[in-house]
């Protein structure tokens, strides 16, 4: 057979299994004409084609499955602390199980994940655990929350996931018959989902309705990232690019999936594609005329699909009309179904603004650039202005032309003014958020990192002065303003202690939401965000020693809470917030020389906290500001009120819940090291009530956490200067052991990690500078201490390094004596040091 007359009947074989089975031999014998050797081989391709599927018709991986876990085996058994109820689905790769926790007062439902034990069992484990890894970086309100993960004594790995009780999106839409507004809004949401996932340098690679669950809120979830994959070459498991030996998802594959190519985030946009023609028309892209592997992947890789506004005049009940997707919708999603992925959606940001900008009433990027369409858009998003100007134009035309040339100029002006507008807005959004965060970690990045906030408060200053009378506009930069806000308070440790620039930034925030408050806007969105910065308003102004200030704020924000958790719609995070506002005005109170009245507000609010997690939730913030609640009432009881008994037994009722927090969070930094404070303060509240073992012991447990933190995260200074605050208490505790060369040890290491730190080089007295101050005095003592047991030329350098070191002490604690925040610590310790200077003075004479 010759190349020419192969491809001939190649070509129609694929014309004639486009017929359907009834007439296909009337069209074979109409196309072949004569030639009766055509004919036949093109009828016998057909019968083959028809006949018992061979191996070859469908990828190796379905004749031979992956073994399916035995349920008998799983269910009623515990995997870590879950104990497993129910199977609730399976994949190419695991199987998911519904299980509960049962701890105490209440019980807690999850997602628990197992891998098939297979032949290929060591690349699945490698994937499998790839998965955990993916899933534990992600951190999103649409995706399905990773909660904890390890392998069981059979050596299954597995991951325990957030249970959700949903359905899956298609079947939510038909059910509750959506119409076509709310189905596009849904679909923006899931790809804000699926663009996070991407700005996190994963691919998801198995994007179906199956896998995008909604719930009865209509809160859109996204799961099982079994297949996904890492685009960042560092990674490693980024070597495993292709999907050949992935149980894929053939319907919603793209063409380069089909074909075993690397996987890209243009595979995601394609499936994107595929799912919102499915939410929209209600039916699959393509329909092939078998279930045979060769059938599926020749459609996608080769057939166009049908316009969704084509294919919904031949459904019934179709969600949405020919009128409706005709147009931008059509173009919006072939774009997304191209071939070609470098002619699809470059982003799936892209394809999400198109969704909004259609919704909106916008020009979309996908359409072509016309001023006729442009024109037909603008039309549309303001129908009442045009017939205005129809009419106005039938009554006098020569008026109307003018009148259009101004306008037309007007809106160009307009349209202009608003892209500036925006750009400066995204501007603003970019240094605050994007720059900033990305240099956050690397070392010397100060000064840097404060001229971009500088900058950030420029441009939003500007933006406040250039439009304040849109109500949106007006929440953005309110949430912009205590963006900064964090930003600026989180210069904590070795950096600059400056909450003025916070409290400022914050208040912005407030006297923008209160203006919004008095127009009218007092939805409960609105209601929280009044009170989540009043709230750190009085937190902050209460630790700059702004107590009238700080008063104010948290009394209205007591108020607040008092309203948003008396509202039908409340949630256990609007009781977590009430509790949370009772314990900050509690401490005010008890700095304000109320003690009990204090403490007693403070156990009120604890009563709160303890209340929601008694009601079943026990997610990390509410036992986190649980925790927090014990701990400060710990130390006003300490630090005023001296009862150290009482304190000592908040403290550990503390550190049990942190505890808890990072055995059921172990991959959670930063509970580890929130963890990790609170041991100090046990030890130090064990060392004040006699324990001075046990306050050894915890002291040398903080360090020894505390320094497994900074040896992973070298970059954070935060974590250095812990460290280094946590070795001047573990010398307390060694002194009070007697143990002075190993104090002297532990100081002169916590001297060397702050001096490296860019607070000790700031022009500002800040906490950095502080610590080094208190060390060198405890240094000095100890000098001064172990002068006492020697003589001659070696008593006498002692006591000369003793007074160096205390002079330097004292000039930092004169210092900080004005400073209103530092003020009664350092007068405390300037006492210390200027007891000890004479008797160090005269004695090394």
């Amino acid at each position: 057979m010759t190349p020419d007359h192969w491809r001939r009947v190649k070509a129609l074989l694929c014309d004639a299994l486009e017929q359907e089975p009834h007439s296909r031999e009337a069209w074979l014998e109409q196309a072949c004409g004569d030639d009766e050797e055509l004919r036949c081989e093109v009828r016998s391709l057909i019968a083959a084609h028809d006949g018992p599927p061979s191996f070859i018709d469908s990828p190796a991986i379905e004749h031979a499955p992956l073994a399916p876990l035995v349920r008998p085996q799983w269910i009623g058994r515990t995997v870590g602390r879950y104990r497993i109820l129910e199977e609730i689905g399976r994949g190419g790769m695991s199987v998911v199980f519904r299980a509960a926790r049962s701890e105490e007062q209440f019980e807690h439902e999850v997602a628990i994940k197992l891998l098939h034990p297979s032949h290929d069992n060591d690349i699945l484990m490698r994937r499998f655990r790839a998965e955990r890894q993916m899933l534990a970086r992600l951190s999103h309100p649409n995706i399905a929350h990773l909660l904890d993960g390890g392998t069981t004594e059979d050596g299954v790995p597995y991951l325990v996931m957030e249970y959700i009780r949903g359905e899956p999106v298609d079947v939510y839409c038909n059910r509750r018959q959506l119409d076509l507004t709310a189905r596009l809004r849904l679909f923006h949401t899931l790809c804000d989902a699926v663009h996070y996932v991407h700005r996190h340098l994963m691919v998801h690679g198995d994007l179906k309705c199956s896998n995008v669950l909604v719930n009865e809120d209509g809160v859109v979830k996204l799961l099982d990232f079994g297949i996904a994959r890492l685009l960042d070459p560092t990674d490693g498991y980024a070597h495993a690019h292709t999907t050949r030996t992935v149980a894929l998802t053939p319907e919603s594959a793209s063409p380069e999936q089909i074909r075993g190519e690397p996987l890209t985030t243009a595979s995601d946009v394609y499936a994107l594609g595929v799912l919102l023609y499915r939410l929209l028309t209600g039916q699959p892209v393509y329909r092939p005329l078998s279930d045979a592997y060769y059938d599926v992947a020749r459609l996608i890789c080769e057939r166009e699909p049908r316009r969704p506004s084509i294919v919904v005049q031949d459904v019934a009940n179709a969600p949405a009309t020919t009128a409706q997707l005709r147009g931008d919708l059509d173009t919006i999603i072939l774009k997304a179904l191209n071939k070609d992925p470098e002619r699809r959606y470059a982003s799936v940001e892209q394809l999400s603004q198109d969704i909004a900008w259609h919704l909106g009433g916008f020009p979309v990027l996908a359409a072509p650039d016309s001023v006729r369409y442009r024109v037909r858009k603008f039309v549309g998003r303001n129908r009442t202005l045009v017939a205005a100007a129809v009419m106005l134009a039938l009554s006098l035309i020569a008026g109307i032309v003018a009148t259009g040339w101004q306008a037309h100029r007007a809106e160009r002006e307009r349209q202009r003014a608003e892209r500036h507008f925006d750009d400066v807005r995204s501007l603003a959004q970019t240094f605050m958020v994007d720059v900033h965060d990305s240099i956050t970690s690397l070392p010397g990045t100060l000064p840097a990192r404060e001229r971009i906030i500088g900058h950030s408060l420029r441009y939003l200053d500007a933006l406040a002065q250039e439009n304040t009378s849109d109500p949106q506009v007006q929440r953005d930069l309110a949430r912009a303003y205590e963006r900064v806000g964090d930003l600026q308070s989180d210069f904590l440790a070795s950096n600059l202690q400056n909450n003025e620039t916070a409290i400022a930034s914050y208040r912005k925030a407030w006297e923008l939401r209160a203006a919004l408050w008095e127009q009218g806007a007092r939805d409960q969105t609105m209601l929280r965000e009044r009170l989540v910065v009043s709230l750190k308003l009085a937190q902050y102004s209460q630790s700059n020693r702004l107590m009238d200030e700080a008063a104010r704020y948290a009394s209205e924000a007591l108020e607040l809470a008092s309203a948003l958790t008396q509202r039908a719609d409340a949630t256990a995070d609007d009781s977590r917030l009430l509790g949370t506002v009772h314990v900050v005005q509690g401490a005010l109170r008890a700095m304000n020389g109320e003690l009990d009245e204090g403490v007693g507000q403070i156990n009120r609010g604890a009563s709160i906290l303890e209340q929601i997690i008694r009601d079943g939730d026990t997610g990390i913030k509410v036992r986190r500001n649980l925790a927090g609640a014990y701990s400060r009432s710990a130390d006003l009881l300490t630090h005023i009120g001296g009862r150290h008994e009482p304190a000592y037994a908040l403290h550990m009722r503390s550190l049990d819940i942190y505890e808890s927090l990072v055995r059921d969070h172990p991959l959670d930094a930063e509970l580890r090291k929130e963890a990790a404070y609170v041991l100090m303060d046990a030890g130090e509240a064990a060392a004040h009530t006699g324990r001075a073992a046990e306050g050894l012991r915890r002291r040398q447990e903080a360090v020894d956490r505390l320094r497994a933190l900074s040896d992973a995260d070298p970059e954070r200074e935060e974590l250095r200067f812990t460290l280094g605050w946590a070795l001047g208490d573990l010398a307390d505790s060694l002194k009070d052991h007697r143990r002075t060369a190993d104090a002297t040890r532990s100081l002169e290491e916590a001297q060397s990690l702050l001096g490296a730190l860019s607070g000790a080089r700031a022009d500002r007295l800040n906490n950095t500078q502080f610590l080094i101050g208190m060390n060198d005095m405890k240094l000095g003592q100890l000098l001064i201490s172990q002068a006492d047991g020697a003589s001659g030329a070696s008593r006498k350098k002692l006591l000369l390094e003793a007074c160096t070191l205390l002079h330097k002490a004292e000039q930092v604690f004169i210092a900080a004596n004005s400073d209103a925040v530092l003020a009664a610590e350092a007068a405390q310790h300037l006492r210390s040091v200027q007891t000890a200077v004479p008797k160090c003075a005269s004695t090394s004479s």
